[in-house]
């Protein structure tokens, strides 16, 4: 009654109605929350239990004007064909009471069978999820409600169910219901002792492997679409596909031809540009002796996102970052960029290059998804923004479509849900609920480690991130680098230590030598030459450079104490008792078992794929969004605003670095703002803080007394949003100064720093409705 009287009481002041729904009563499952009320989901244990917010449905409806009138019963675990439990017992047929309403929406079905509501709102399953929908005595209700549904939400596609086996349908989705042996249900039942009750489904069966779930839950339930994959890595690129077509196996293809490299699912990261910067050759075609002669400059297409006063992103790879002592030029040097390239250009050739190399699975359908993988999440917002201009002039994608189908996925979340997949061997030992597992992802130039708490493992896995993830700089380039440096000065003056002689070396030293090493009691022949190339003194015969195993040891432990070193901090404070290792220097036999020496002793289990794991990024970012089993990430910055103390320059956090944040969580700050023009948007600057804590490290300042920013702070972004609709219903306020009417609105910026990409909306209240407005997200200048 308080909230009639609420909306009766806007509608006399102001002549209008809150929403479509003004003042309709409408009853709910009792499986909905509302904020301040009891639920107890059927169960004797809940009773007391007060919800702390409401469901999403709930406030939806009051934001249309509905009045929730009341809630009704539901089964005991909501998985009974009737409506009964032990704490209110059982709802029977209005119309026969020698019936029952049946379930598990019984409670709604005869509230409206004795017209006690207008429209009830119930739930049915459908595979993993549960949905919601209207309940009514007539299709014109339904359309009612639906219409304001609809018309409040945004709505991306209406697809068409087509009803077809429902025995198979029946077969799967009982053996999801069964997918954790009934241990749910059993300890929402043993906190308080009460029985199950004969009606409710119960589980007669052991709980099912992670692997086993994710086969049961490999059938997509989506729409039609096509989802591609891009890992753009240092040294090496790869792609893959899935195409999702509903209810059938998630079958992701990894590219494996490529022009020039017919047998491989890896190219160079490497484009060749004439003198007017137009490309002419990409990834293994760069390698091609037909162009050795045409004078093209060499465009390593990542590293160069850190050239210049351009940088993007992490300092190239260059001798002052190797973890190797050795010293001088390499071959390994990063090029500056090719006259008439720049950076986005040379992104936006490479992205067409791979999505033309690509794109041929079916074209038909109904959604596209692309994703880039990236050593960090949103590891700068102006880098994301780079590479989304660059995909939008690759012409790929264009103007709406790159915001709505391009996805930023870490290497380390990729990497997981390849390994997952690919790691069905004893899985349940090393991934259970509560275990907590390490994440080594070895690749080219970077190692990225990550730890994951495992929070459930059925009916779907979700996974928190539980510490901020650690980016070194130790990945098998610089174990390449480390051995040029070995073989220069094994040569010493001999004929054969000549530019062309050591790459040669080197490349044999890549091809085998640095995949087989394994013991520092064998020694190790690189072939790179001819039979009559003969230098005894240098150790090379029969054109084969002879390296001891102590030699191939002093190339590998810089790189390899470096990765333990990293792992043993990540790992410190938490429970990890498996360590998973993926990526291409993943496969190193010398790493693994240097990873077990150090680790398994003290039982810590560490783990491999089962499959070849060079495409782990680029397989595990298609699964990423088939699956997405992230639930929560660690923050890599310290987020915050600019605030006035007497003078401007104050630090305001938002959120810490290092924050676990859940991939929904909101993060709230109130403004206050006047507006006396007919133009009412607002804008709010986003700063970054790459240190530990802006607030004590600077006082609580971010600019110094002079206006200038504090070393480590960063203009991140511009969030900006449209308040007209709250200005619509704000009523004008006149100035006694001027006697001119201006609005004051009051609202929130809401925050999602949770997803791979930081998103925010607007939120304001009216008459105890929350309303809401998105808001975009707006990178500061960066070129």
């Amino acid at each position: 009654m308080k909230r009639a009287r609420e909306l009766d009481a806007h509608l006399r002041k102001t002549g209008s109605v809150v929403g479509p729904l003004h003042g309709l009563p409408i009853s709910l499952k009792e499986q909905f929350d509302i904020e301040g009320v009891e639920q107890t989901m059927g169960f004797v244990s809940q009773i007391g239990h007060i919800s702390s917010k409401s469901a999403a449905m709930v406030t939806m409806l009051e934001g249309l004007g509905a009045v929730i009138h009341c809630r009704t019963n539901l089964p005991q675990t909501l998985l009974c064909d009737e409506s009964v439990n032990n704490v209110f017992g059982r709802t029977l047929n209005p119309w026969n009471t020698d019936l029952t309403a049946g379930g598990s929406s019984g409670g709604e079905a005869a509230l409206l069978a004795m017209k006690g509501s207008i429209i009830g709102i119930g739930t049915d399953l459908e595979s993993l999820e549960s949905v919601c929908g209207p309940m009514a005595r007539s299709r014109r209700s339904v359309e009612i409600i639906m219409k304001a549904i609809l018309t409040d939400v945004m709505v991306s596609k209406v697809v068409v169910w087509h009803a077809l086996d429902h025995a198979g349908a029946q077969e799967i989705v009982s053996k999801i219901f069964d997918a954790d042996g009934g241990e749910d249900v059993r300890q929402w039942l043993g906190d308080s002792g009460e029985p199950i009750l004969p009606q409710v489904f119960t589980s007669q069966h052991p709980a099912m492997t992670i692997h086993e779930s994710w086969q049961m839950s490999d059938l997509w339930q989506g729409p039609e679409s096509l989802a591609l994959a891009f890992d753009i890595g240092t040294t090496q690129s790869a792609a893959s596909i899935v195409h999702l077509l509903p209810n059938q196996p998630i079958k992701v293809r990894v590219v494996s031809r490529w022009p020039s490299s017919p047998n491989s699912s890896k190219i160079p990261t490497t484009i060749l540009y004439n003198a007017r910067g137009a490309p002419k050759a990409f990834g293994a075609e760069t390698k091609d002796d037909a162009h050795a002669d045409e004078g093209y400059n060499e465009c390593k297409v990542r590293p160069s996102l850190s050239q210049g006063p351009n940088k993007l992103g992490a300092a190239a790879p260059g001798p002052s970052n190797a973890p190797a002592p050795l010293q001088g030029p390499t071959s390994f040097e990063v090029p500056p960029l090719p006259p008439n390239v720049t950076i986005e250009q040379a992104y936006s050739d490479f992205i067409k290059y791979l999505f033309d190399n690509t794109k041929h699975a079916p074209q038909r359908t109904t959604a596209f998804y692309a994703a880039h993988q990236w050593p960090t999440a949103y590891h700068s917002i102006q880098e994301q923004a780079a590479l989304k201009r660059a995909i939008t002039r690759s012409g790929v994608l264009r103007g709406a479509s790159v915001e709505n189908h391009v996805v930023f996925v870490t290497e380390s979340e990729a990497s997981v849900h390849f390994g997952i997949l690919y790691r069905s061997n004893k899985q349940s030992e090393w991934l259970s609920p509560s275990s907590t597992l390490a994440v080594v992802d070895a690749g080219g130039s970077t190692v990225d480690i990550c730890v994951y708490e495992v929070t459930q493992t059925h009916p779907k896995l979700q996974l928190r991130e539980a510490k901020t993830s650690d980016c070194t700089q130790s990945g098998a380039i610089f174990v390449s680098r480390a051995a040029e440096q070995i073989i220069k000065q094994k040569l010493g003056n001999s004929k054969f230590n000549t530019p062309e002689f050591v790459a040669a070396m080197v490349e044999g030293f890549d091809a085998k030598t640095k995949i087989m090493f394994d013991s520092v009691d064998e020694n190790y022949l690189i072939k790179f030459g001819f039979d009559r190339d003969t230098d005894r003194a240098a150790g090379i015969s029969r054109g084969r450079l002879a390296l001891t195993g102590a030699e191939v040891k002093r190339a590998f432990d810089p790189c390899v104490d470096k990765i333990i070193a990293s792992l043993r901090d990540q790992i410190s404070g938490t429970r990890v008792k498996s360590i998973l290792v993926v990526g291409g220097f993943g496969e190193s036999l010398y790493l693994q078992r240097r990873l077990r020496e150090t680790f398994e002793k003290n039982g810590t289990r560490v783990v491999t794929a089962d499959e070849p794991s060079k495409k782990a990024v680029a397989e595990g970012g298609a699964l990423f969004f088939a699956k997405d089993s992230i639930i929560g990430r660690a923050t890599r910055f310290e987020f915050g605003i600019e605030v006035t103390r007497r003078i401007d320059g104050g630090w305001s956090v938002i959120v810490k670095n290092g924050a676990i944040v859940g991939t929904d969580e909101v993060h709230r700050k109130q403004y206050s703002q006047e507006f006396s023009g007919g133009k009412h948007t607002t804008s709010v600057d986003i700063f970054t803080y790459s240190g530990l804590d802006g607030i004590s490290d600077h006082q609580g300042w971010c600019t110094s007394p002079e206006g200038y920013f504090y070393p480590k702070f960063v203009k991140a972004c511009t969030v900006k949003a449209n308040l007209s609709a709250l200005a619509a219903t704000t009523p004008p306020k006149i100035n006694p100064v001027t006697n001119a009417p201006y609005k004051r609105l009051s609202f929130d910026i809401c925050f999602f720093f949770g997803g791979t990409s930081l998103r925010a909306e607007v939120r304001w209240e009216i008459n105890g409705v929350e309303h809401r407005s998105e808001a975009s997200v707006v990178p500061s200048s960066f070129f």
